[in-house]
């Protein structure tokens, strides 16, 4: 299962985060991913996502009302996106690459 971190400026994400982590306590396994306002944010999983890159940033175009919605100037949610993909990239040693922290993890044998 996969939720929002639960150090995050905005109130809705980190009210989703608190609840997603009692309602899930028989999910093996509960990543916490990285959102534009997430704070705080030190992942220690990486996935690459060189292959998909694109269709990330189509699925977030398509969400036209909020793409110009980030508080900084000549910047859309596609450059900070693209921006954080490339950084989480560099961290993980590939080209774009997101990034998770685990509340729990297993691996399958």
């Amino acid at each position: 299962m996969y939720t929002h971190f639960g150090t995050d400026t905005h109130q809705d994400h980190r009210a989703i985060a608190q609840a997603v982590v009692p309602a899930a306590r028989s999910v093996p396994n509960l990543l916490f991913f990285e959102g534009h306002s997430s704070q705080d944010f030190i992942p220690t999983i990486f996935v690459d996502i060189g292959k998909v890159i694109n269709q990330k940033m189509a699925a977030l175009e398509a969400h036209s009302s909020q793409v110009h919605k980030t508080n900084i100037q000549n910047m859309s949610i596609l450059d900070i996106s693209r921006s954080m993909a490339n950084f989480r990239g560099i961290q993980g040693r590939v080209t774009y690459a997101e990034g998770f922290v685990a509340l729990r993890y297993f691996i399958q044998m």
